[in-house]
């Protein structure tokens, strides 16, 4: 079988501020995007930290031949007036997975170990070990705001709940909610590639009659039969600031009384923006952890009296 081609879009930026505003256009253009952050050498037992010296990359993928898209995106980023560098080039599926290989070690967070499928790894006593290959989706547990989720996801009584993850890319938050002890968990991403991946993930960690994974979204493109109003005990949207402020009430309505949301993918200049939201959505806010410029929110949907 030939290898489906892609065009790989390369925005370079220094600011954390201007790599998220960048990524926002660039979800608004072609559906999904990643930053990717240079990460120095740490101990085993240590977070990963981000080198300041080396810039931020936005990725994005687009159809092969779609040049002329691509370039019309480049053009609207370059009206932006960030100071940021873009570059395109054609990747196939195989190129894609093997770039991956260069820097996805295994990653910890709390009681949790993120390993790719090509690393071999000795848990620690109690750890959970996630075997993840992202594919074409994104999620490995590197970047500030899976970490974060995944610290909260270890801390939280997460044994026999329905968790519903949002925005799931590789399927890494709903897939360690299952190995946490979740009783179930539903998976929902619009891209078509994340859902391959996390339908593969799920497989990889045996926990694939434990998930339901789907292409969709809150709200008219929910992809399950049944409402999504009071049906989840915890709530994870790993997305960006302005999906988790639109959707405040939606998210608050999915949570059953006292169910609890861990939304992430937040700078931390936004972080009391979306609290603010949350509020007025009717979110008692809980914790607010932060690791480098990215925070999480961790709130409740409060006890009916």
């Amino acid at each position: 079988m030939r290898p489906v081609r892609w065009l790989e879009l390369t925005i370079e930026v220094f600011d954390p501020l201007a790599a998220e505003r960048i990524a926002d256009l660039v979800r608004e253009e072609t559906g999904a995007a990643a930053t990717e952050e240079p990460l120095l050498p740490t101990a085993p037992d240590e977070p990963p930290r981000r080198d300041p010296a080396a810039p931020l990359r936005v990725l994005a993928y687009l159809p092969a031949g779609a040049d002329q898209r691509a370039r019309a995106l480049t053009d609207a980023l370059d009206s932006l007036g960030l100071a940021a560098r873009c570059s395109l080039r054609e990747r196939d599926d195989a190129e894609w997975r093997d770039r991956w290989k260069e820097f996805f070690p295994v990653v910890h967070a709390g009681r949790v170990a993120v390993r790719p499928p090509w690393l071999t790894y000795d848990p620690r006593p109690g750890e959970v070990v996630v075997t993840i290959d992202p594919g074409l989706a994104f999620g490995t547990g590197q970047h500030e705001t899976t970490a974060l989720c995944l610290e909260l996801l270890d801390r939280l009584p997460v044994a026999g709940v329905t968790v519903v993850d949002l925005g799931a890319g590789s399927g890494i938050l709903a897939i360690t909610a299952s190995l946490l002890g979740a009783a179930r968990a539903l998976a929902l991403d619009i891209e078509p590639a994340a859902v391959a991946a996390a339908r593969g993930n799920a497989r990889a960690n045996d926990v694939a009659g434990r998930i339901d994974i789907a292409e969709g979204s809150l709200g008219d493109r929910w992809p399950f039969g049944e409402t999504p109003e009071r049906l989840a005990d915890l709530a994870l949207a790993n997305i960006n600031a302005r999906t988790v402020q639109a959707e405040a009430e939606k998210l608050f309505r999915l949570l059953r009384p006292g169910g609890r949301l861990i939304a992430s993918g937040i700078i931390a200049e936004q972080s009391h923006a979306v609290g603010r939201a949350l509020e007025a959505a009717g979110f008692a806010l809980e914790e607010r952890p932060q690791r480098g410029e990215w925070c999480a929110l961790l709130a409740r949907r409060p006890d009916e009296s």
